[in-house]
């Protein structure tokens, strides 16, 4: 629904990037609530759909975006791209390393736009908060710890987001994603993971993770995250570095928190950010954060609003990148070095060692996604 609100919300802003012509969903109420919603922000109906194969058939549509558990999404996708369809596909990329090299050779075989939504980098916050760090405004990063505590969900009902063949983890690969992508963005390529996952109240899967992480740039990392909480939502992000620190009371984006740069008065975290949006170049304003794609007079996330939640600005990258031949921001490479990041987290707690990224990507350790590339017909 996010991402249905995210075109309602680019045509209502008046934007000629993508339009949305049908909706797609094997439950027929689904469909019906998502076609309703759509056309009373729009104003215009759109078709409503039950499989695949009939959206791919629609000479009229020129690409797909797919939300599905992240099980489907190799299989999705590659059926997409054959069918001559551009696509962007929700993060995580792939459920394993081979799903994701999978997608990546079909969209180089068909030459057609593959983008995966990675939304955080896209929040404004966010944004600024990238520009801080690799501006050399604290110095050199020397560590990051970034946690996230997630209201325990109901036990009846808790349906396939707790089922590790459709999300391999929810914890440390469904949740972990959008931060290893953030991370990457913020601090260059992790090379190494070291894990402890935990199993509180999910029954088989486990709804905790710690990860040690090691950047190619020297940085080190801390993640946890939680899916068991209880008395209320947490999450925050602290990074220290040589000349300073940076804080946040929040892990989806830059709020309540503060630039303690030696020598000089603390800022609040809102206070910077307006700072570096009011000072930013109108070229590279257009390009980090295109005009009605987000909301200039609330930054805080709210992760129900497209506008302020990175989602309507994807979209538009998307449809830019599909319109211009461009490669979009997040490509499968991006997208298969953050699921990357989050296997390496299951490898090394699967082990009980740190393990490389590399050594991931290439393959040579796969203990944890053996299993799931046999049910995928990717074991070969």
């Amino acid at each position: 629904m996010r991402h249905l609100r995210g075109y309602a919300a680019l045509e209502q802003a008046g934007l000629s990037g993508p339009r949305l012509v049908a909706v797609c969903d094997a439950d027929p109420e689904r469909a019906g609530a998502a076609g309703a919603r759509f056309q009373t922000e729009t104003g215009r109906p759109v078709e409503l759909l039950s499989g695949l194969d009939e959206v791919l058939a629609r000479g009229q549509v020129d690409a797909v975006d797919l939300v599905l558990p992240t099980r489907l999404h190799h299989q999705a996708v590659l059926a997409a791209l054959d069918a001559g369809k551009h696509v962007l596909v929700e993060k995580p990329f792939g459920l394993t390393i081979r799903a994701c090299d999978a997608m990546r050779d079909g969209a180089q075989r068909t030459g057609l736009t593959l983008a995966v939504a990675e939304n955080y980098r896209r929040i404004p916050s966010n944004r600024a908060l990238h520009a801080l760090v690799t501006s050399g405004a604290i110095g050199r990063p020397y560590a990051v710890s970034v946690h996230t505590v997630q209201p325990a969900a109901p036990r009846p009902g808790r349906g396939w987001f707790f089922d590790r063949r459709w999300v391999g983890s929810l914890p440390m690969l469904e949740l972990a994603v959008h931060e290893a992508d953030l991370l990457r963005h913020l601090f260059g390529d992790v090379v190494e993971a070291y894990a402890m996952l935990g199993r509180f109240e999910a029954g088989e899967a486990e709804d905790a993770g710690v990860a040690l992480l090691r950047f190619g740039g020297g940085t080190l990392g801390q993640l946890l995250v939680l899916t068991a909480g209880h008395g209320g939502a947490a999450g925050g992000r602290l990074i220290a570095a040589e000349r300073g620190r940076v804080t946040s009371g929040r892990w989806e984006g830059w709020e309540d928190g503060e630039v303690a740069v030696e020598g000089e008065p603390a800022v609040a975290s809102a206070d910077w950010i307006r700072s570096w949006l009011d000072g930013l170049a109108p070229d590279p304003r257009q390009r980090l954060l295109p005009d009605r794609t987000w909301d200039p007079s609330e930054l805080r996330v709210d992760v129900q609003d497209p506008l302020r939640y990175g989602i309507a600005t994807e979209l538009h990258d998307f449809a830019d990148a599909v319109a211009s031949g461009r490669p979009p921001e997040v490509g499968a490479e991006a997208g298969t070095a953050a699921v990357a990041v989050c296997l390496a987290v299951l490898e090394s707690a699967a082990l009980n060692a740190p393990v490389a990224i590399a050594d991931v990507t290439s393959g040579r350790v796969r203990t944890w996604q053996q299993d799931l590339d046999r049910e995928l017909g990717l074991d070969s």
